[in-house]
Order: structure tokens, then C-alpha cells, then sequence
């Protein structure tokens, strides 16, 4: 097995589809290794279980991309880095806002994902409830 010593907590709002994760974690024999929570990440990302807690976040079709900034970086570890799916047309990620959050921008590794490092601090307030966020995007 590749890398027996990394865990994982797989995050998903919807009950069905952390009904199937947990199914596939054993069905894959992870259940050792692999938690899934049920909950949306902007709460999740006020708990003390969850925050400033990993040393990656990996998001695929998570929202707007302020949105998965403002929910990721709450969930990193100084040093720690949010992985974001990209579609084929980059998109520019302003180092501005990105450091408001305590991220800065990585230099591009691959096609088809962005790598934001947590360099800074996270103001309690963040992550911010959804219409908040919606309201008033971080960019």
C-alpha cells in the first residue's frame, strides 16, 4: 500500500454521499485510515476537530473559487496546502485576497490544479456563513 501512514477525512454535506463514502472506505479496507464527517465546511471549519487541523485540503467541484479558498484555509496547518481542481483555462488567483486568508499562491506543479500554501494567519471570523461569502466574495 502506498503511504500506509496518511489518513484522511473526507468531507461531503450530503448524507447520501457520506453514506456511500463510508460504504467505499470499507468496501476498500480504509476504515482505519479514512474518516468521513458529514457537515458543511463552512461549520466545520469553526470546530475544534477540524480547524488549523490538516496538512492538506483537496477540493474538486467544491464552489466559486473565493468560496474554497475562504472554506479551505481555516482547515490548514501553517504550512499546509489546498489543492483546487482547475478547469483548462487557469484562473488568476489575486495575492491580495488569497493573503487575507493566510494563503499564498504556489508556483504551478500541474495542468488542471491550482496549490494554495497556508503562509499566514486566519482570522477567527472566517470561514464566513454562505451568504456571507456570497454577498461579499473575498475576490
Amino acid at each position: 500500500m502506498i503511504r500506509p501512514s496518511y489518513e484522511a477525512v473526507l468531507l461531503d454535506a450530503i448524507r447520501k454521499r457520506c453514506a456511500f463514502l463510508i460504504w467505499a472506505a470499507g468496501l476498500l479496507g480504509l476504515v482505519d485510515r479514512v474518516d468521513v464527517w458529514c457537515g458543511r465546511a463552512e461549520e466545520i471549519g469553526h470546530e475544534e476537530r477540524a480547524r488549523f487541523g490538516f496538512d492538506a485540503v483537496v477540493a474538486r467541484s467544491f464552489g466559486p473559487p473565493a468560496q474554497t479558498v475562504e472554506c479551505g484555509a481555516p482547515l490548514l496547518r501553517p504550512g499546509g496546502r489546498l489543492v483546487i481542481s482547475e478547469p483548462p483555462e487557469q484562473r488568476v488567483w489575486p495575492a491580495e485576497p488569497l493573503a487575507s486568508v493566510g494563503l499564498v499562491h504556489e508556483p504551478d506543479i500541474s495542468v488542471g490544479v491550482v496549490v494554495l500554501r497556508r503562509d499566514g494567519d486566519v482570522d477567527d471570523r472566517y470561514p464566513r456563513r454562505i451568504k456571507s461569502q456570497q454577498r461579499s466574495p473575498l475576490f
